[in-house]
Formats: structure tokens, C-alpha cells, sequence
């Protein structure tokens, strides 16, 4: 992005999004891309290399604010697809949570925790008790 953002078009059609008119509003949107995709990777990178899981990633790298422009907001996915990316590329497919090196069936779980919580009232009376707040 950074070396696209010399390349002097006038006329960008993203993938996603309104066309970019003007040399000078292409290569902000090209600069300002590559700063937010820096900053999820720097932050990504540091905290692998500091020992974090995949779930600490996942909740402690800070998404940059992206409200400030159309071409950085996220309309098809979630930024933080981009940790579990990075964590894939670098750290491999174990995400270091041994219950998901061989998961239970999720409707064997799903009854085990309904019985845990006290039968499935309770959970109801639960649920509707969040739903209120």
C-alpha cells in the first residue's frame, strides 16, 4: 500500500466502497490503510512476541478507530480477523487451548452446561434477566 501510494493514480475503484477520485485523496486513503493495518500488526506481533495466546490477542490489541473514513471501515468482516490471521501465519493452527485440540460435540456441551446452570427455566429466567438490562 505504501508503494501504491507513489504510483500517482487519479481514479481508484476499491473492491468494497465509492470510488477514490484524485491523486492527493488515493494516496491518503493508500497512507492511511497502511497505518491501521501497521498498527493491528505491530501490536499483534509484540504481544506474540511477548508470549500472549490467540484469546489475549484477541482482546488486548486495540483496533484503530475507523469511523473517520469510508474506506477504513469494516463492512464484510471484523479487524480482528486479522490477529487470528497473523496468529496462524506465525504461531501455526493450535491456538494453545488443549479443549479445542479435540472439542466435545457442541449439543452434548450445550446440555451439560443447561444442566450445570440448573435446567433449562433457570437458564430462561437468566436469559430474559439479561435480556431486561
Amino acid at each position: 500500500l505504501k508503494s501504491m501510494a507513489d504510483f500517482g493514480a487519479e481514479v481508484l475503484f476499491p473492491g468494497h466502497g465509492p470510488p477514490i477520485i484524485g491523486a492527493a485523496r488515493i494516496r491518503q486513503a493508500f497512507l492511511e490503510t497502511a497505518e491501521f493495518l501497521d498498527s493491528i500488526i505491530g501490536q499483534c506481533m509484540d504481544a506474540m512476541n511477548a508470549g500472549l495466546t490467540l484469546n489475549q490477542l484477541l482482546h488486548t490489541v486495540q483496533i484503530p478507530d475507523q469511523s473517520k473514513r469510508v474506506y477504513l471501515r469494516s463492512t464484510y468482516d471484523d479487524p480482528r480477523f486479522i490477529i487470528s490471521n497473523m496468529w496462524r501465519r506465525y504461531a501455526g493452527w493450535w491456538d494453545q487451548d488443549p479443549a479445542h485440540l479435540i472439542p466435545a460435540d457442541n449439543s452434548q456441551l450445550s446440555i451439560q452446561i443447561c444442566e450445570a446452570a440448573g435446567g433449562p427455566l433457570k437458564l430462561a429466567e437468566k436469559a430474559l434477566e439479561v435480556m431486561v438490562k
